[in-house]
């Protein structure tokens, strides 16, 4: 009868002082360190070479708060809904590219191209300015948040559209 020995097997390197959420964390308190210490105003002279930090005017900062954060809600606004209406866009002319039917494809394919062809302010500034010259006159706010959907909606119809194909559905 054959004997059962018993074989040591190497133990793995040990772990690393650190984990890697550990050192994680680290690297983001010196990242967040550093991003205080450029707005803080310091100036610190190197081998004859002043470097002078950015000193905010919190004073400015207090007098002008409310405007501010009203600008970055109605920001965050715009973008939130834009990507609402980029993602029914894309997904409608990505199937729209995929499928036979000649008129959707060719639709589809001269909205993507122009979409993605002309910068985004080029668009912004025709649809605030040239649409109301035909009797079609939106406001600032959805002004953006069209030529932003119709922009974001051509790019992100494309990943869509490369994705599809690829997936193979389980029955």
């Amino acid at each position: 009868m054959a004997e059962i020995t018993k074989i040591s097997t190497p133990t793995a390197n040990p772990p690393h002082r650190f984990a890697f959420a550990d050192r994680a964390r680290w690297w983001w308190l010196f990242w967040f360190g550093l991003f205080l210490f450029f707005f803080s105003g310091f100036q610190i002279t190197l081998f004859g070479v002043t470097f002078t930090t950015i000193a905010l005017d919190w004073a400015f900062m207090a007098e002008w708060w409310p405007f501010i954060s009203r600008g970055v809600i109605i920001t965050l606004q715009i973008a939130l809904v834009s990507i609402v209406g980029a993602t029914v866009l894309a997904l409608i002319s990505a199937l729209a590219r995929l499928s036979r039917i000649a008129p959707l494809y060719s639709l589809a394919g001269i909205y993507i191209s122009l979409m993605r062809g002309t910068p985004l302010f080029l668009q912004v500034l025709f649809i605030y300015l040239a649409l109301p010259q035909i009797g079609i006159v939106l406001d600032a706010y959805s002004s953006g948040v069209l030529a932003l959907s119709l922009n974001y909606g051509a790019y992100m119809s494309e990943i869509f559209r490369a994705g599809i194909p690829g997936r193979r559905l389980r029955p």
